[in-house]
């Protein structure tokens, strides 16, 4: 594995340290902390655009390996022209991607950008009508649901979407100005009224990075609770409040790990 000359100069710093004392210069040998594979099992040379969708470097049962393979395979499988056992499209009319890699690319986040044609484009844009449910759930756009859904077999803006920016600024605490970008996103749904057209609103989403995830829902819903600390009890200045959401399965309320 090749180091850059950042990651050398590292090692050298922490290998060897300089200490001025009254008799002159004292070089103290100091314990250099390999930092060549800091994932442990895991640590990999791959290319990092390729790291993440291969098997993991410490998977040695061959059954896992090529479960790996093959789930690889459907992940980036295009869906366009796929039929049922009826031969019926199985996908359409409307449609974010015609794959799962079209989202979730390279098992983490594609690309930001909203267009026609846009490929391998993380965003979504969620919408509700104004207020909740009785469930406290978001209430669907009637003939849209709960995302919109702008990619169709023709290719047809059906919402014309544009997605600009705008720049917003402000200062840190020490007095650097900074810049930001801010999203402006604009749409328009057909066949909804302009009365209810002013109760939509939207959330600009980015499809989540895969990998982890089991990992995160691993974690017992009691442990995320003690950790939350809403009342600030042990004086860290940190409090956490937990988001709860209804659990599809269950129907009950349960803890939302993967949410915005």
């Amino acid at each position: 594995m090749r180091l850059n000359r950042a990651v050398k100069c590292g090692i050298l710093r922490i290998a060897t340290l300089a200490i001025v004392g009254a008799g002159g210069v004292m070089a103290v040998s100091a314990r250099a902390q390999d930092i060549t594979a800091l994932g442990g099992d895991l640590t990999t040379n791959v290319s990092p655009k390729a790291a993440l969708t291969l098997p993991a470097p410490n998977t040695t049962s061959e059954e896992r390996f090529n479960q790996h393979l093959d789930g690889f395979v459907s992940f980036n499988h295009s869906f366009l022209f796929d039929r049922d056992s009826r031969s019926r499209l199985v996908l359409g009319p409307r449609f974010n991607h015609d794959s799962c890699a079209g989202c979730h690319l390279g098992d983490g986040k594609g690309a930001v950008r909203l267009a026609r044609n846009a490929q391998f484009s993380a965003m979504i844009i969620k919408v509700a009508l104004r207020g909740l449910t009785s469930t406290g759930a978001p209430r669907n756009v009637p003939g849209v649901g709960e995302q919109i859904q702008d990619k169709t077999r023709t290719s047809r803006n059906r919402y014309k979407i544009r997605l600009g920016w705008k720049s917003v600024g402000g200062y840190f605490p020490d007095g650097e100005r900074y810049t930001l970008r801010k999203p402006v996103l604009k749409f328009k749904i057909p066949g909804l009224s302009l009365k209810r057209q002013k109760r939509v609103v939207h959330s600009l989403r980015m499809a989540p990075s895969l990998i982890g995830m089991g990992l995160l829902e691993a974690v017992p819903s009691e442990s995320l609770i003690a950790l939350s600390d809403p009342s600030d009890v042990d004086g860290d200045g940190i409090s956490g409040r937990l988001s709860y959401v209804p659990n599809r399965i269950t129907g009950a309320k349960d803890v939302g790990r993967f949410g915005f």
